[in-house]
Formats: C-alpha cells, sequence, structure tokens
C-alpha cells in the first residue's frame, strides 16, 4: 500500500492538488473501507481530486475529495490462456502520452483505451507502445520486460509511468540472480527489433497480474511458449501476496 499512496501523492503534486490528508490518514481510511466491504480478496482502487468548484478550468476555488472503493475485480480482462499459451500482442499506432502525463498516475486513460482497442482490433489485448526513435516504451496499463540471454530488462521510466509491479518484480528477481537463474537486471534503452529477439517477454501491472507474450506482430517471442524466469517471478509474486509475506503489505482490521 504504501509504495500506492507513494506514487498517489507525487501524482497529486504533479496535477498541483494539495492533498490535505497525510499518508497515514490516507491508509487508515483505505483500511476502513476494506473493512467495511468485508471482502478478503478484492481489488482496491482510490484516488484524490480537485474536487467541486464553481466550473472554472482551474482548481482554485475547488475542495479536494478523495475515494476509495472496494471491488471483484474488472471484468473483460481476464484471459484463462494466457497463463499457459501467453498472449499475442501487437504494436500499436495510438500516439504516446508525453513524459509529464506518462508519469503521473491519474485517470486521463483516453490514450489507453484507444491503445487497447486498437490492439484487440488486431487480435490482441494491452498493444505495445514503440516511440518516434524506434524504442519499446509500454504496453496501455502495463509495463514490459523482456529475458535475453540470462538477462531480465525493461525500458527507463523517463517517459513512462514507474509501475509498482515492474518495480516489485525487479526486487524480487534479484533473488533470481543470486540462485543463478538470472545473470542481470538492467534498465535502459530497447529496440524494437531486440525486444523481438528475446528469449521471453511479458507484461506487468496490477500488483500481481503479469502475462506472458508469445508473440509480438505474429513473430514467436523465443519458444513461442511462456518462459522460465516468467513462470517464477509470477509464483513468486502471487506467492508473497496469498500469504502476506512482504514488508509491503498493510494488515486490515475486520468488524464483521
Amino acid at each position: 500500500l504504501d509504495i500506492h499512496i507513494e506514487r498517489l501523492m507525487s501524482s497529486a503534486r504533479m496535477a498541483r492538488i494539495e492533498v490535505p490528508w497525510t499518508v497515514d490518514e490516507l491508509k487508515d481510511l483505505i483500511s476502513q473501507t476494506c473493512s467495511a466491504s468485508g471482502k478478503k480478496s478484492a481489488s482496491v482502487r482510490f484516488w484524490v481530486t480537485a474536487g467541486p468548484g464553481d466550473f472554472s478550468f482551474v482548481p482554485y476555488n475547488c475542495k479536494p475529495c478523495f475515494y476509495c472503493l472496494v471491488f471483484e475485480g474488472i471484468p473483460g480482462l481476464a484471459n484463462p490462456k494466457a497463463k499457459t499459451e501467453g498472449l499475442a500482442e501487437y504494436t500499436i499506432n495510438v500516439p504516446l502520452k508525453p513524459g509529464a502525463l506518462a508519469n503521473a498516475k491519474s485517470n486521463n486513460y483516453l490514450l489507453n483505451c484507444l491503445a487497447s482497442m486498437e490492439a484487440h482490433d488486431k487480435g490482441g489485448t494491452f498493444g505495445i507502445w514503440v516511440d518516434e526513435s524506434g524504442l519499446v516504451a509500454e504496453a496501455c496499463v502495463k509495463n514490459a520486460m523482456f529475458v535475453k540471454d540470462g538477462v531480465l530488462r525493461t525500458p527507463k521510466f523517463d517517459n513512462i509511468l514507474a509501475g509498482t509491479t515492474a518495480r516489485r518484480i525487479m526486487q524480487q528477481a534479484e533473488i533470481l540472480v543470486k540462485r543463478g537463474n538470472l545473470k542481470s537486471i538492467k534498465q535502459g534503452d530497447i529496440s524494437e527489433k531486440e525486444a523481438k529477439q528475446s528469449d521471453e517477454m511479458f507484461l506487468c501491472g496490477g500488483d500481481t497480474n503479469i502475462s506472458a507474450v508469445t508473440s509480438w506482430d505474429n513473430q514467436p517471442i523465443g519458444t513461442g511458449r511462456p518462459g522460465k524466469v516468467y513462470a517464477a517471478l509470477t509464483a513468486m509474486i502471487g506467492n508473497e501476496c496469498d500469504e502476506c509475506t512482504s514488508d509491503q503489505h498493510t494488515a486490515v482490521k475486520y468488524v464483521h
């Protein structure tokens, strides 16, 4: 929860929204909402807005509002074959968000939605953005990660969202390096050509949602099947969530 609130606060600062609640107060409000829902396996979304005002295009007379929602999942995104067969993805032509918008976590999802819709039109799910220089950026709501010759690689967060799942995966991948399952972890520029020659590719977002990509623009990635590094990281992230073994988890006191 801490990493999400940290990003919420930094995004609010970028949007010049003055958040009147402290981090601890927000954590308490979210925990109370989870408890009130009675759900112990669900998704949680929370956001801050400039709030109601006087219909001006600037928020000077607005009073910030905080919203929190607990729900059972997003319909339409689950693909039962994704874990065993992987996804077929496609390069999309929808323009990339400029860096200032991409770095802030906001509800401005117009380009994200158009990107996913274009991917669906081609037979994909999330789509892959490639910038004007031919460098891989991200998927519509996920970060892209690649494995080549034992090296886990992902694009820099300069002009894309610094995904919480991608950051956690890189932390967990250090364990695989120590075990000898990976040689190293690198973050930097990755060309589309390099990426398509990877041994493995996967997309990550939404904490535990990691999807193997087994073909890109009808070109197989690696063996054309989900790889061993993907399987190991998926298991590590999933077990961490199920068993609440991470120091990043927040306990919820249920009153029902």
